[in-house]
């Protein structure tokens, strides 16, 4: 049986939609914005559907990148994969954007620590290793200054993502040749990858829960205080 997965990835600016079979990618659209995505993420799961010829109804489950990451991109994902999933009664897998992220890169000889600038001098991030063409997770997701985790480096690194990039001078002038990174083309998360990770979870018949899947805020009082303030006004 072929199993198709919708999935959308919105932790970061340039977020992207993609729907998934099996081992293979169907279509896979990013987008590239300076706002928020709730204006372009609507019509972009109508497009791929419509390259796809598929429907809501007629995929097998839906997909979303968690986080950790932009706290506005991940509502909105998360909104979006939840009303589909209702909508169609269909089953909701959330994968981990860090996680995610690492899944570029299955056969890296180098220890990974894919990067997310969380903005406030900070970094959202993770340890992962590569074995056999798996990824193996070696720490929780974190949030921390870049000197900090740099201080646990003690071997070539691959690093990756918005964080990497932000603080790339940082990283080489604290390690040096044991710094590494991929091309900037490929260091972002990928809706596609976040469907094909989906996909093997639910083939297990693993999938979460409809009611109580939620972003992953790592800073969750910051998450909170917008909605506060506005209650206060």
């Amino acid at each position: 049986m072929q199993m198709k997965i919708l999935a959308i990835e919105t932790s970061t600016l340039s977020g992207s939609v993609a729907i998934v079979e099996d081992n293979g990618v169907l279509c896979e659209l990013a987008l590239h914005v300076e706002e928020t995505h709730s204006s372009q993420l609507l019509p972009a799961i109508q497009y791929v559907l419509q390259i796809a010829r598929l429907t809501p109804d007629s995929v097998d489950g839906f997909a979303v990148a968690v986080g950790p990451g932009s706290f506005t991109g991940l509502r909105i994902g998360m909104a979006a994969v939840k009303g589909l999933a209702a909508a169609a009664a269909k089953p909701i897998i959330g994968i981990s954007t860090l996680e995610a992220m690492a899944w570029a890169f299955p056969f890296s000889p180098y220890p990974m620590c894919p990067m997310i600038d969380a903005r406030m001098k900070e970094v959202y991030g993770a340890w992962f290793r590569a074995a056999a063409g798996e990824i193996e997770r070696v720490s929780e997701d974190f949030v921390l200054p870049p000197h900090q985790l740099l201080k646990e480096v003690k071997e070539k690194t691959l690093f990756f993502g918005t964080g990497a990039l932000r603080y790339r001078a940082e990283i080489v002038d604290a390690l040096g040749e044991q710094a590494l990174f991929p091309p900037e083309a490929i260091m972002g998360a990928r809706a596609s990858v976040v469907g094909l990770l989906a996909a093997k979870r639910l083939q297990r018949g693993d999938a979460d829960d409809l009611d109580s899947i939620e972003p992953l805020y790592i800073r969750q009082a910051q998450a909170i205080a917008p909605r506060k303030r506005r209650t206060e006004r």
